[in-house]
């Protein structure tokens, strides 16, 4: 018996789809690690740039003052570096915080109380000499330096509150990505050791079958090579002693005629009947035999031509049982061209064998591809593949559908006491196999008196 490997497929299908899930799940983690990584870096950056802002601003007023006291020109240089970079701190701030509006708020404050800042700490080096106005300058360079301290420690406090949730959001991802690591590792080893298991254990039953099967072929070979010893003595020694019977009836017959009275005549007649219905059947299961020893080569096969033929070595051999034969325009197939003439001589003799006495034969043959899921149900067919269906419908006797398989078995014939028909019981049992022989098959439906319809059935590649 050959092993079903089909549970293969599903746990395949199981263990990589959960593979699949574990992967995404291990990718999606890995992904919002980085992405928490990335926003701690960034909140370090905005702090970062907090600070050097607020310390750029402390230094320009520190060099202001410095001036002030020793009246040294080198702190100028220095106030105007360090207020040169106050201005462009603040921008950089804004463009590091687009999505928090609440710094963008603050900032936007900042950067005018830093302007104002810078202008008080102008206006302080303007007012050097008078010390009225150096004083109230002073008190307002103070009070906009007092606001701009409180922005940066709303700023910084928030930016440390952010900094906060996002080193827990990332010390969270850092303990999960280990561990779905940890579990896709585990999971992909009994994956593999449960698979090699599998596997070896589908390997040991496949080789088992394949121990069996050639065991099988050797045994069919056996048996072919028999069978091809029996028809060898079927076509040679079988046939001699029926020529005899034959010849020598046809002597006796013929030589002693005046001699025999009509009962001798008849049982002489009888005998060379048997003999040549012998001979019929013997040629029939010779064929029957070879049909799958056959060396011819698959060629493309024009329907017609071949039908036509047939109809006319039919119309030749039984000139008292005269038919139509109405045939449409039918496609080519790809077969063994003598073997397709030995299957439509089959199905035309049976239907010139069973037509009805008191009606004229008409057979009507036609051809339509058709879907494989339109065939019937009880046929093992390939999936996607079109089919070839042609059809041989007669009204002739027919036949009650209840034997619509016994038919195609060997020598089983439809006997009608009312009717006799000679048939041997042969000649669908050699169509069938014919059409096995084309990866095919046959069916047949009838209704009695009313006719029989054969449908053939030859596989064509989608």
């Amino acid at each position: 018996m050959r092993p079903n490997l089909a549970y293969l497929n599903i746990i395949f299908s199981i263990t990589l789809s959960i593979l699949l899930i574990l992967s995404a799940i291990f990718l999606n983690s890995m992904a919002d690690l980085v992405d928490a990584e990335e926003k701690v870096v960034h909140t370090y950056k905005v702090i970062g740039q907090i600070d050097l802002l607020k310390n750029n601003l402390n230094k320009a007023e520190s060099d202001v003052r410095g001036f002030l006291l020793t009246n040294d020109s080198s702190f100028l240089k220095f106030y105007e570096s360090s207020a040169g970079e106050i201005l462009t701190s603040v921008d950089t701030l804004i463009k590091l915080t687009p999505d928090n509006k609440l710094q963008q708020k603050k900032l936007s404050h900042l950067k005018r109380w830093a302007r104002f800042r810078l202008e008080c700490l102008e206006q302080t080096l303007a007012f050097s000499n008078d010390s009225s106005l150096l004083k109230d300058n002073v008190l307002l360079g103070k009070n906009a330096m007092d606001s701009c301290l409180n922005i940066f420690g709303v700023m910084k406090s928030e930016e440390l509150n952010l900094l906060e949730g996002r080193n827990k959001t990332k010390s969270v991802y850092s303990y999960a990505a280990p561990f779905t690591f940890t579990i896709i590792f585990i999971f992909t080893l009994i994956i593999f050791i449960t698979s090699f298991l599998f596997i070896a254990e589908a390997l040991k039953r496949r080789a088992k079958y394949q121990t069996e099967l050639e065991g099988q072929v050797l045994e069919l070979n056996r048996m072919n090579s028999e069978l091809n010893e029996f028809s060898f003595i079927a076509s040679h020694n079988l046939q001699e002693p029926l020529r005899k019977l034959r010849v020598f009836s046809d002597r006796l017959s013929t030589k002693y005629k005046e001699h025999l009275n009509d009962e001798a005549k008849q049982i002489i007649a009888r005998m060379d009947a048997a003999a040549t219905k012998m001979h019929e059947l013997m040629n029939d299961f010779i064929n029957f035999i070879n049909i799958h020893n056959t060396n011819e080569e698959i060629s493309l096969v024009v329907l017609n031509d071949i039908i036509e033929k047939v109809a006319s070595e039919i119309r030749n051999q039984t000139p008292e049982k005269p038919f139509s034969l109405r045939i449409a325009k039918l496609g080519n197939v790809h077969g063994y061209a003598n073997q397709l003439h030995i299957l439509f001589k089959c199905l035309l003799d049976n239907s010139v064998r069973y037509c009805r006495t008191d009606l004229p034969l008409e057979v009507k043959i036609s051809g339509e591809i058709v879907s494989w899921k339109k065939l019937p149900e009880n046929r093992n067919v390939v999936s996607n593949w079109s089919y070839y269906k042609i059809t041989i419908a007669d009204n002739g006797m027919g036949f009650d559908n209840i034997f619509s398989q016994k038919i195609f078995k060997l020598f089983q014939r439809l006997d009608n006491e009312e009717k006799p028909v000679s048939a041997k019981g042969t000649g669908l049992a050699i169509a069938e196999h014919i059409m096995i022989r084309h990866h095919g098959f046959v069916t047949a439906s009838g209704s009695v008196e009313q006719g029989a319809s054969f449908n053939l059935f030859f596989p064509m590649k989608s």
